[in-house]
């Protein structure tokens, strides 16, 4: 559910700006077909209705931390994938990831909440 959350929020974030710059190089009608998906998703409030469910089923402070856990390593994975897409592409670096001098921090992967809490 949590990748479910990220995933409806993310789109309905970014998708808009991504499709205006597909329909310059592919056109319109194109695009129509993932507009509409957004709109049914912006229409039925999925957003709202993966995160109610979420809600429903964190009952305590360990759910709650397992759920950020969970939601910093998806954002970590998202963030990783554009880095890679962005070095093979722009930068040029092919299957070389060696030569990045950007990527997602590994902190983001191994989050470990607990040791946040004592800290505090």
């Amino acid at each position: 559910m949590i990748s479910g959350f990220y995933l409806e929020y993310i789109a309905g974030k970014t998708q808009p700006d991504w499709l205006d710059i597909m329909e310059q190089h592919v056109g319109a009608n194109n695009t129509k077909g993932a507009r509409a998906h957004l709109a049914l998703d912006e229409d039925d409030d999925h957003v709202d209705m993966v995160w109610n469910m979420i809600m429903r089923v964190i009952k305590t402070e360990e759910d709650e931390e397992r759920f950020v856990e969970h939601l910093t390593k998806i954002n970590s994975l998202f963030v990783s994938y554009f880095v890679e897409v962005y070095a093979a592409t722009v930068l040029g670096l092919g299957s070389d990831p060696s030569q990045l001098t950007q990527v997602s921090p590994g902190a983001a992967v191994q989050t470990n909440l607990q040791a946040r809490v004592a800290a505090v």
